[in-house]
Parts: C-alpha cells; structure tokens; sequence
C-alpha cells in the first residue's frame, strides 16, 4: 500500500513539473514573439530612386601597378562632369537607416598632362649617314575620356525628422571608357658626329597630331562616400508640420561627396554633388496588428 502511494506522489510529482516546463516555455516563447511583432511593427521597407549630378576630378593614383609602357604624365588639371540614375532599397528602426541598391553612372571627364619628353638613343639616319638621338617632346596634350559606370552602395546612418546621414562604402566599375588624345608635338634630331660636337635638326615644327581614339581598360575602384540631406516634400508627423496625410511618394535633396581610396587603374575620382531622391515605403510602422502572446 505504501509502494503504491509513493508511486502516485512519484507521478504526481512528474506530471506538475512537466506542466511547469511547458508554461514556462509557452511564457517565453510568447514573450519572444511579441518581441519579434514589437521589432516588426518598428521597421520600415523603403524602394528609393535616385538621380545624381555632380562635379570632380581625377587625381593620379601612387599606387597604381605601372610597367615600361605606361607613359601617363602627372596631371595638370583635370575637371569631370557626373550624372548618375539608380534604384535601390532603404530599411528604417527607429532612427537606424541601412541602403543598398546598383546605380548607373555617366561620366564626361576632361584631363590635362603635363608636358612630356622622350628620348630614343641610336637611330641612323640613311640620308646622312650619321647616327642620333631623338628628343621627342608632347605639349598642350589633353584627354577626353566618356566613362560609364556600374556602382553598389553599401551605407549606414540615421534619420531624425526630416533631416537623414549616410555614410559607407562603393563599389564601382568602369565598364566602357572611350576616350580621345589631341597634342601638340616636337622632334629634335641630336647628331654626335666629331667627337661630342652635337649638332640639332628639327625633325618637326611644333604641330598638332591628329586625334588618337582609344578605350581605357575596365578598372574597379573602392569609394568612401557619406551623404546629407532631408525630405522636402510635405506630410504629417509628429512635429506638428502638417500638410498632404500619408502621402505615398517622399522626396529628398542632398549634399554627398565621393573619394575613391583603391582603385586598380592609374586614376582615382573625387565626386561631389547632389542627389534627389524618390522613397515609396512599402510598410508603415505601427501598421501590424498583432495579437501578443503573453502568458500571465
């Protein structure tokens, strides 16, 4: 009889703690998914479309991978006009904003070299039956270059009222650069012929080459980048500013600046400009209705 009643208290005993473990993991899991709707009801989906227009430059890159052939001079000057459309994806909790997307750029850049000089040691000249070194010298040379770019952004930042920051990183890609060289040359013949009497020939008067049309190679560059900026269109909020209710389109004017700090040709680009932009949220905060699944 005892056997008996110990066992009873022994199944009695099991069977309130097994109901203890299952209240306490429905307790936490309705505690974690309330969490997960509370988080839910705080995120915002944004699709953005934005439209580019800046100025820069080129700069010479130090670091750039150079052999015996590559005879790029120090630039002068250099000058750059950008326009750049794209799409992409804006997430907003609370006052955290993350955005990435793909963005097509043009670019129409204008860069002067300095003046050059080549030599070649050597040559015979038939005629004179003498040999010389030729002094070849590039003046008032300037390049036209068109550059179509492929770009992914990958930013991070905040949004308080109407005013946002980003900042982070790019990749970009030239995918067709073609691009067309005018200058001016000169060559001067130096003869040796007695004994370390040197004696010059203009080979050519000053003159303007015809245009060389040639296609810079694909290159990749990485770009810091930040933005600034704010909505200019109206809708309410919580600032009392009051205008169109839930408007399904936002639009946005900012500053942004773009340096490019690697970069596998001989070039890196520095881009500042402004940007407008169009945001359509897909969710709305606050908008989930929700049952929470709290236990006691």
């Amino acid at each position: 009889m005892e056997k008996r009643v110990t066992q009873f208290a022994d199944s009695t005993f099991l069977v309130r703690a097994v109901l203890l473990v299952v209240l306490v993991a429905l307790l936490a899991n309705g505690r974690a998914v309330a969490a997960s709707y509370s988080v839910r009801e705080q995120v915002e989906h944004r699709v953005v479309l934005t439209v580019d227009a800046a100025g820069g430059c080129e700069l010479p890159w130090s670091k750039a991978i150079r052999t015996q052939d590559d005879t790029e001079p120090t630039l002068r000057s250099s000058v750059a006009g950008m326009a750049g459309v794209g799409v992409g994806y804006r997430m907003a909790y609370k006052h955290l904003l993350f955005q990435t997307g793909l963005t097509l750029k043009y670019a129409h850049m204008v860069n002067n070299p300095c003046d050059s000089i080549a030599y070649t040691q050597g040559l015979l000249d038939t005629d004179k039956g003498f040999y010389y070194n030729l002094k070849e010298t590039f003046r008032m040379r300037r390049d036209t270059v068109r550059n179509v770019q492929v770009q992914i952004p990958l930013m991070l930042g905040g949004e308080w009222g109407r005013f946002y920051f980003l900042a982070g990183a790019k990749l970009s890609a030239a995918l067709y650069a073609p691009a067309v060289r005018t200058w001016q040359y000169e060559g001067e013949r130096q003869y040796d012929i007695f004994y370390g009497t040197i004696l010059t020939d203009s080979d050519q008067d000053p003159a303007y080459l015809p245009p060389i049309r040639y296609h810079r190679p694909l290159s990749v560059d990485l770009r810091v980048c930040a933005e600034f900026g704010g909505r200019i269109s109206r809708r309410d909020n919580h600032n009392g500013f009051k205008s169109v209710p839930n408007p399904k389109t936002d639009w946005y004017l900012a500053a942004y600046a773009e340096y490019a700090v690697w970069t596998t040709g001989c070039f890196n680009t520095m881009e500042v400009g402004l940007r407008l932009t169009a945001q359509w949220r897909m969710s709305k905060r606050n908008a989930c209705n929700c049952t929470n699944f709290d236990v006691l």
